[in-house]
């Protein structure tokens, strides 16, 4: 886990800041980085806070003692959560950025850090740490916030071309033009509210 959330910010670092010497881009890259691992970090907190699953370890509890601390924060998993996060936004920034020039090295780094996530959850349940379950429900948030967000907060998802008339130039099309998330207080409380427009 702990590798996979150090690689995209790393090889962001490395490829765009220190190699290409496109510190403006470096930037906005990190700060996307920045944006995911802390969806994922609220979105698993708030999930394991509410959900309250016990973990499977749970079973070895004696008189109240417990082999680890808080052993009713099973769902979702954060170790894959954070793992998958980290490989989403390795493959999610070369397939936009192109930091390696090569489509096939882009497409092994991918390959390879979704893998090692994978390997992680499959560990965790080794470990007796989380159930199946909580393993899945940890590689939806991860793959939501490494894949999804990213690209629908800041690269396009394209969803086709059109010909542009009288020329041989072909205009990609949006599947999300624009996302607006605002504070928004309520009586009583407060809201995020999210516009998103297509």
């Amino acid at each position: 886990m702990g590798m996979l959330i150090a690689a995209p910010v790393l090889d962001s670092f490395a490829t765009l800041g220190i190699r290409g010497g496109n510190w403006d881009a470096t930037w906005q890259t990190e700060m996307i980085n920045l944006e995911s691992f802390a969806f994922t970090g609220l979105a698993s907190s708030v999930m394991a806070n509410s959900i309250r699953p016990e973990r499977p370890l749970a079973r070895n509890c004696v008189n109240g003692n417990c082999p680890e601390l808080a052993p009713n924060r099973s769902m979702p998993s954060g170790h894959e959560a954070f793992a998958f996060t980290g490989a989403g936004l390795l493959c999610t920034h070369h397939s936009y950025q192109s930091q390696y020039v090569d489509p096939d090295t882009e497409r092994a780094a991918c390959a390879i850090s979704l893998g090692l996530a994978a390997t992680t959850g499959v560990l965790r349940i080794m470990a007796d740490s989380h159930y199946a379950t909580d393993v899945a429900v940890g590689t939806l948030v991860g793959l939501f916030s490494g894949f999804a967000l990213p690209r629908l907060l800041h690269y396009s998802w394209h969803i086709g071309a059109e010909q542009v008339p009288g020329t041989a130039v072909r205009k990609e099309t949006a599947l999300v033009n624009q996302v607006i998330v605002a504070p928004q207080v309520l009586n009583g409380g407060a809201a995020l509210k999210c516009d998103v427009i297509f």
